[in-house]
């Protein structure tokens, strides 16, 4: 459970970082990502203060609403991914 935490936290800094990076490089209107994705990265903060950082951060970049054809790509990616 120690890793798990420890990877998490770092996962939690890495997702920090990449979102500054993103926002002070004049990218922030050109990257835009899915809600699921949202999703998956606010749970399980420990940290009120965590959850919050990354809320804001998040905010900066809107959600890109997706299709049928979306997750029907998705799925197939995903299966030639657990084929190799």
């Amino acid at each position: 459970m120690a890793n798990r935490t420890a990877s998490f936290r770092y996962s939690v800094r890495w997702t920090s970082t990449l979102l500054m990076i993103i926002k002070n490089s004049g990218l922030e209107h050109r990257v835009d990502i899915i809600g699921s994705i949202r999703q998956e990265l606010l749970p399980g903060l420990r940290e009120a203060a965590q959850f919050e950082r990354l809320e804001k951060h998040l905010a900066a970049f809107p959600d890109i609403a997706l299709t049928t054809d979306d997750y029907i790509t998705a799925a197939k990616f995903s299966n030639v991914c657990r084929s190799k």
